[in-house]
């Protein structure tokens, strides 16, 4: 007896699928002459020399944490890390400069007068930790940042809108800041479809992915299914913790060298770094250092970063010149260097006359000796 037409059509169909089920295999497979790409950090967190990825391109990551435990103003410093290249912010975070700076940014919970706040503060962040102009943080934000109150649209609208973004952009960071709003009920098949949407969102556009996750009561595993499965699946997970006005950030699950954990405070409604803390008890604080050891090499050092990091100034305001020789302590791997430390040791380099100036309160002018010395090491060397 011959097949009929709909047991042909079927047959037809499941050998089509074995087909795809075939080329899918043969795309997966991994030999060791593979040519794979290295992993690339999103953003490092920086401790003295060392750069520890927070998270690499093709993954995702989660923050996790109570209500007001301060998981969006941890954004501030990577997203502001992402935007401005080479800057560091936070004393923390930052990344070398690449050929893509653009993010997006969803806001699934907050209305858009929220949402506009976070524009704001990253205007404030970018310009407490860089000598970048205001007209330029202005410009990168306007450029380079896609952000989106989602607060007035449906669960299945948020998914379609935040997939149809990414998948149009070629952004490189995004952050998704309420995933719980994507799903319609928290159990296992919604948890695993929205994993393996991040999932295959990450690997195809080689973007990373930081979600913000709610924990339960019990602060020990993000809310619900989603959170367990986003758990097992994120390359790593960071929780925040809140003790009265301290914050800490703790990574709890990372899938390469683990970050220190990090303290922060609020100021002015932007993040303020207290200290890396690596000991599981007690609030980590920045040990103490006597700027009266500094050798005279070591100082010299300090000033030739100053002057090559603002583009070779000669002139510098009070507060910028905190700034910089705070980056340039950093930079030279040694411990952070407090408001008081940098006061000091600025007095110190003026009764050395490494800085002179014309009256109290006036600007600090470079030394003429120290210039020469710079911009004889810094000149292209000849060739003949």
């Amino acid at each position: 007896m011959s097949p009929s037409v709909d047991e042909l059509i079927d047959a037809t169909f499941r050998e089509a699928e074995r087909e795809g089920i075939q080329e899918k295999l043969e795309r997966a497979k991994i030999s060791f002459y593979t040519q794979v790409p290295d992993l690339i950090p999103i953003v490092n967190v920086i401790k003295g020399e060392e750069k520890i990825p927070f998270g690499n391109l093709g993954n995702f990551s989660v923050i996790q944490g109570k209500p007001k435990s301060g998981k969006s103003f941890i954004l501030l410093p990577i997203v502001a890390s992402y935007l401005c290249q080479g800057h560091i912010f936070m004393d923390r975070f930052g990344i070398d400069k690449t050929e893509n700076n653009k993010v997006l940014y969803f806001d699934t919970e907050q209305g858009q007068t929220r949402t506009k706040r976070i524009i704001n503060r990253l205007f404030e962040i970018i310009k407490r930790d860089t000598l970048i102009k205001e007209k330029e943080i202005i410009d990168t934000i306007e450029g380079s940042l896609g952000i989106y109150s989602l607060r007035e649209f449906l669960t299945n609208e948020k998914f379609d809108m935040i997939e149809r973004a990414i998948e149009t952009s070629d952004a490189k960071l995004i952050i998704i800041d309420g995933i719980i709003d994507l799903i319609n009920k928290n159990d296992t098949d919604e948890a695993r479809r929205i994993a393996e949407f991040l999932m295959r969102l990450t690997e195809r556009k080689q973007c990373h992915i930081i979600t913000i996750i709610h924990e339960n009561k019990e602060g020990l595993n993000s809310r619900g299914d989603v959170g367990a499965i986003l758990d097992q699946k994120a390359e790593a997970v960071y929780r925040i913790e809140r003790d009265g006005k301290q914050f800490r950030v703790i990574p709890h699950k990372t899938r390469d060298k683990e970050p220190p954990k990090m303290d922060f405070e609020i100021e002015e409604e932007l993040p303020k770094i207290i200290g890396y803390n690596d000991s599981s008890q007690g609030r980590g604080r920045p040990k103490k250092v006597d700027v009266s050891d500094l050798d005279e090499e070591r100082k010299i050092r300090l000033l030739k970063f100053v002057y090559l990091k603002s583009h070779k100034k000669t002139t510098f305001e009070y507060q910028n010149l905190i700034f910089l020789l705070k980056q340039s302590y950093i930079e030279e791997g040694w411990d952070k260097l407090g408001d008081n430390q940098v006061k000091s040791l600025i007095s110190n380099l003026k009764a050395q006359e490494y800085f002179t100036q014309t009256k109290p309160r006036e600007p600090y002018f470079l030394s003429d000796k120290l210039i020469i010395k710079f911009n004889e090491e810094t000149a292209p060397k000849s060739p003949f």
